[in-house]
């Protein structure tokens, strides 16, 4: 009886322990380094979500950010002929016609040429890919500032799309 006792008040104290080290808060980012970047996940459920899981339809950027870079990470198993993922920011008036001009060259993989999107993927990712895509606010500022998010390969754009805010 003692022995069970003793047992279970360690197996007690060593379940406190854990919940109280999953408490902790992680460390803080260096003042606007972790402000000025996201890390975007693409998973095979035809998602973008962010590093907790959660789905993402909005992607503020901070005023105070001179640059600003996307990481996108496919999280998924898919190689990328079946579950490809990209990322492309544009005005959201463009956003239909940049769809239908990615899809009439699968050669090219969905991949919109530089010049006629804001910031983009220079590849299409499968399964456990990344890419750093980095943000021209130079270029985004320019604009009528109502921007849109998505992924251009087939079937995707209608999930996998959202708003980009650029902070006043």
């Amino acid at each position: 009886m003692v022995r069970l006792f003793a047992t279970s008040l360690c197996l007690t104290w060593g379940l406190m322990a854990l919940g109280n080290a999953a408490k902790k808060e992680p460390k803080k980012a260096e003042k606007g380094v972790e402000a000025c970047s996201f890390e975007l996940h693409g998973n095979d459920m035809m998602k973008f979500t962010g590093k907790d899981g959660s789905d993402v339809k909005e992607i503020k950027i901070p005023k105070s950010c001179s640059k600003f870079a996307i990481e996108l990470v496919h999280v998924g198993k898919q190689p990328k002929n079946v579950m490809g993922h990209n990322f492309f920011i544009s005005e959201t008036k463009d956003m239909q016609s940049l769809i239908g001009e990615a899809l009439k060259d699968p050669k090219a993989e969905y991949i919109l040429p530089a010049s006629k999107v804001l910031a983009g993927s220079a590849k299409l990712l499968g399964g456990g890919d990344k890419e750093s895509i980095h943000v021209d606010l130079a270029k985004l500022r320019k604009t009528s500032g109502d921007l849109s998010y998505f992924c251009s390969f087939p079937g995707h754009f209608g999930l996998m799309n959202g708003k980009v805010i650029l902070e006043k």
